[in-house]
């Protein structure tokens, strides 16, 4: 978009508004250029918005009239209804317009004063984080003078203490006072070092991140009654502590996760601004505050999948049911198909439909057929080293949908090679399923050659 020639007491729209919106001109405005005044009306075709009517990003319009009755700033008596004109019954023309800018430009300051800037966010913002972490510590001191023996429970608290100590001692590393930016060298040196330190206890958010979900769901059970007694108890009394140090549990519980996903971006905008001597060691850091933070991401999802697999293991049945519980077998995902299989009722062969669930574990898979209650019934279990997954070859097969179906070539124990025609809901819900099965093939076994071709059965 192009600008005409500005002058200083005119005001200028964002790039973000394109369009050129306009504002209507009032009596304060008379002393504005003439020139500027034509190279306004000069762009008639962008009058028909308002800025009354202003669509954002977000989607939802913004009326600046219903903005005017609610701030109270704006609530004088020259901006009665009466003395106001709604732009709606406006006719003038373009002369009575003139462009807004709601933000200024102004110079960007040098990379110094910026690298300044985020180092004096890292630390004020990492004291206010050790505040919110002694409001926690204050408030489970008194909830947990009872005793209580849920595991998440505990390790909450436990974390939390623990945590607390950590940023206590790193805070404490830190610089008292950022004096100016003279000094951002050396006192940049000093936080790296302290944070560097420390960085192989963060280790810790992944206890409290396991645990902060499982908490977070009990204080969502409503009434409370629908939990366990302990966790009852552990609700009011959690309740009346918070209440009586006006603390906000809610918000506060959930610092520590947040935090944790900060760093990273912390230490990037840092690294983006930083002189030339602060480069290499600010890259070094946010290699290492990544690698935690996929750590922590890591092992918060390892124990989330231990759940799944104890909550799959009581849901299985059947005499062909395998032991899940083993140290290094974990649960990967669970999908939703349809099995294609052949009935003969003579004298007629016709293709049936059932439902199937592929359970997909770290070394086997599971076919499982739903029965009452949720469960399931193991009908076959394969290791991945017996496993193909291929599209349907259409040219051979012309009457099936490739678009929504695939084939699972799978091996017997007597060594013969069976094919399974699976049929999923939608063409994206076979696509995800396909390259689920294909990743975790490609991940957990050597591929497969010169499989026979089996007519699907």
């Amino acid at each position: 978009m192009e600008i005409a020639d500005w002058t200083s007491d005119k005001l200028r729209v964002p790039s973000f508004l394109r369009g050129g919106h306009r504002w209507k001109r009032t009596g304060s405005d008379s002393d504005v250029d003439p020139v500027s005044r034509s190279s306004s009306a000069s762009s008639g075709s962008l009058s028909s918005r308002r800025l009354s009517q202003l669509q954002l990003l977000s989607g939802h319009h913004i009326r600046l009239d219903s903005f005017r009755r609610q701030h109270p700033a704006l609530q004088g008596d020259g901006d009665s209804a009466s003395q106001r004109r709604p732009l709606a019954d406006s006719d003038d023309s373009d002369d009575d317009l003139i462009l807004l800018d709601l933000w200024e430009d102004s110079p960007l300051p040098p990379p110094s004063v910026q690298c300044y800037a985020v180092l004096r966010e890292f630390v004020t913002t990492e004291r206010a984080y050790l505040e919110a972490l002694g409001a926690m510590k204050s408030v489970f001191a008194g909830v947990f003078s009872h005793t209580f023996a849920h595991p998440a429970l505990t390790t909450l608290y436990a974390t939390t203490l623990s945590l607390h100590a950590l940023h206590d001692e790193l805070v404490s590393a830190l610089p008292v006072t950022l004096a100016s930016p003279d000094l951002l060298v050396p006192q940049s040196r000093a936080v790296i070092a302290a944070l560097r330190r420390r960085l192989p206890f963060f280790k810790l958010y992944s206890h409290y991140c396991s645990s902060y979900k499982d908490v977070t769901t009990l204080l969502q059970v409503r009434p409370v009654t629908l939990v366990a007694p302990e966790c009852q108890a552990f609700v009011v009394t959690l309740c009346q502590a918070s209440r009586a140090l006006n603390v906000d549990m809610q918000c506060e519980m959930i610092k520590p996760v947040q935090r944790l996903c900060r760093y990273p971006l912390l230490v990037a905008e840092w690294l983006a601004c930083a002189p030339p001597e602060l480069t290499k060691p600010l890259a070094d850091l946010l290699a290492e505050v990544k690698e935690v933070a996929a750590l922590v991401n890591e092992r918060v999802r390892a124990e989330q999948n231990n759940v799944k697999l104890f909550d799959l293991r009581a849901r299985l049945v059947g005499p062909g049911r395998p032991e899940l519980c083993f140290p290094t077998r974990h649960f990967i995902s669970d999908c939703h198909v349809h099995v294609m299989s052949m009935m003969s009722l003579v004298p007629w062969d016709f293709w049936v439909s059932r439902p199937r669930t592929l359970i997909l574990l770290s070394d086997m898979l599971l076919v499982a057929k739903p029965a009452r209650k949720h469960r399931l019934k193991v009908r076959k279990q394969f290791a991945w080293a017996q496993v193909s997954a291929e599209e349907i070859d259409t040219i051979k097969c012309p009457s099936w949908d490739a678009s929504m179906s695939f084939v699972l070539r799978c091996q017997r124990f007597d060594g013969q090679w069976t094919s399974m025609v699976l049929k999923c809901g939608s063409a994206k819900h076979k696509r995800e399923v396909l390259t689920l099965l294909r990743s975790v093939i490609s991940r957990c076994a050597k591929p497969i050659h010169h499989l026979p071709s089996v007519s699907a059965v």
